[in-house]
């Protein structure tokens, strides 16, 4: 079964690679550089496995919007992105993962991979 990745990140150049990424290893991607229109495209009908978003970005963070997604989809696993690297994670949070940018394609799709099997 062909899984839904919700890619979020306001930097439009990682954000298209990150995509591309994601495709070649067969997921279905629906990507947004602004996360208030991610939210808005999420519906209720549309099979979403998981969301992969920045954690700091205009508008709306990804922390908020994740919890946002899970509202529509509670059972959607979350991954954040960081370039801060004064970034501790949520406060004992097991059912978010982050990864630290800069990340490389195995680091990306292992925890890709291990959020979706959990």
């Amino acid at each position: 079964m062909l899984k839904t990745i919700l890619l979020v990140d306001d930097d439009v150049d990682l954000l298209n690679s990150i995509a591309e990424v994601l495709r070649t290893r067969g997921y279905f991607v629906l990507e947004h550089s602004d996360p208030r229109e991610a939210l808005e495209s999420c519906s209720p009908n549309e099979n979403l496995n998981c969301v992969v978003t920045d954690f700091d970005m205009p508008g709306m963070d990804g922390v908020p919007l994740l919890a946002e997604v899970r509202r529509i989809h509670p059972t959607v696993e979350g991954l954040l992105m960081t370039g801060n690297i004064r970034w501790w994670g949520p406060p004992s949070s097991d059912d978010i993962d982050c990864l630290r940018k800069p990340f490389s394609c195995e680091e990306l799709i292992e925890a890709l991979e291990d959020r979706l099997v959990s």
